[in-house]
């Protein structure tokens, strides 16, 4: 794949002067708009209808311009060479991207998609390595999507659908006294021990009438098994129960899974949620903006946010004393 030869090195370059500032920005902001802007609340309802309007026209023209100047015949790669170059790793795997996770349809240009498939078949090891993350999502919102289907076809039809309620779990430990010994010894007890003294107050019946959803924290220690928690901010008044049993909870819209201290972090405002899914110190599963309207309605409600950082002040100091 190596270009050796001056002429065709600046081919490969001209190539990718031209898709960093056509291909990749339509793709790219198409991929953007589509599926993060919102879950990341970086963009309003308005900005992102605008901007896919945008990046799908610029996308469109870029794909025109590859086949009448970057492809010019049939069975070749990238500006009619033999072999593929960087050139068709970067317009590749861009648009297989963006063809993933938008669906965007390539039929309309045949030669775009003839030189797709023929840069598959010429890395046949290392294509499905390089993509096996992103076939990950892409299976399992295919079986996400299967499954809200069948569900709903099942309801239609009047067959009786397990919709378990949170109280089905309301025999698991914190739903009335202490939490287990091992969720009393994370931070993260205390801070849940607050949030459900405040289910009662103004703020925790705003933020269930906001949110609708059931909310699942998986926490795991420094050492030794994660400790589940179910909130349930959709039923009744709300309420938060320690899950013994994962398989017998309900399914959650919305499950995070992270660190005892990255979860005080987030709940004291120390650490912003984007930048720890960005990178890494959170991980979610379910419906990503349902996840950043939590954090706004419960962590960064202020009377929530004061008994939080009280429980918090509390809980480290008896430790200190320890």
């Amino acid at each position: 794949m190596c270009c050796t030869d001056p002429a065709t090195r600046a081919r490969v370059d001209s190539y990718l002067d031209w898709h960093h500032n056509y291909l990749r920005r339509g793709s790219s902001g198409l991929t953007f708009s589509t599926q993060f802007a919102k879950a990341l609340g970086v963009m309003s309802d308005e900005e992102i209808a605008r901007a896919k309007v945008e990046s799908t026209a610029l996308l469109k023209r870029s794909l025109r311009i590859m086949e009448q100047s970057y492809l010019p015949e049939s069975g070749a790669f990238l500006m009619g060479m033999s072999h593929p170059s960087i050139a068709d790793l970067a317009a590749s795997t861009e648009l297989f991207m963006t063809q993933q996770l938008t669906g965007f349809d390539l039929a309309p240009w045949p030669r775009v998609v003839a030189w797709l498939d023929l840069v598959k078949k010429s890395l046949p090891d290392s294509w499905p390595r390089a993509h096996t993350s992103l076939m990950k999502v892409v299976k399992a919102r295919s079986a996400r999507k299967a499954a809200a289907e069948a569900k709903a076809a099942a309801e239609k039809s009047g067959v009786a659908v397990n919709n378990t309620s949170a109280s089905a779990v309301s025999s698991s430990r914190g739903s009335g006294g202490e939490w287990s010994p091992a969720a009393q010894s994370l931070q993260a007890g205390s801070i849940f021990s607050a949030i459900r003294e405040q289910l009662s107050s103004p703020d925790g019946a705003e933020a269930v009438q906001k949110l609708q959803s059931l909310f699942r924290f998986v926490v795991t220690p420094a050492s030794g098994a994660p400790v589940t928690w179910l909130l349930d901010l959709k039923n009744g008044s709300g309420s938060i129960v320690e899950v013994a049993d994962a398989a017998a909870a309900p399914k959650a819209d919305t499950t995070f899974l992270l660190s005892d201290d990255n979860f005080v972090a987030l709940a004291t405002g120390k650490l912003n949620p984007q930048v720890a899914f960005l990178g890494g110190k959170l991980k979610l599963q379910g419906n990503l903006a349902k996840a950043m309207a939590f954090n706004s309605n419960v962590f960064g409600k202020p009377n929530i946010k004061a008994k939080i950082l009280a429980a918090v002040q509390q809980n480290q100091t008896i430790k200190a004393k320890l």
